[in-house]
């Protein structure tokens, strides 16, 4: 016995009228800063050391200092 919703080979879409809010789009802007300075980071740390990519701890320890500094992040209190 299939599942009632198995498919036959056609096409299924859900669209799902989403907004997100301004605090979700600031958040998601933030994070994508953060992840091509990360990646900058990675670049300059591999040519310091032989075209080898750099361990993740290396890399947040480098990282860590620009990202305190931007975001507060951490600090944050959420209530959900």
């Amino acid at each position: 016995m299939s599942h009632r919703w198995a498919s036959r080979g056609e096409k299924r879409t859900i669209i799902v009228d989403y907004h997100p809010n301004e605090s979700i789009l600031a958040y998601l802007k933030d994070m994508r800063d953060a992840l091509r300075m990360a990646l900058a980071y990675g670049y300059v740390l591999a040519r310091e050391n032989e075209n080898k990519v750099p361990s993740p701890i290396a890399l947040r320890r480098k990282l860590r200092g620009w990202f305190n500094s931007h975001y507060d992040y951490a600090g944050m209190q959420q209530h959900f």
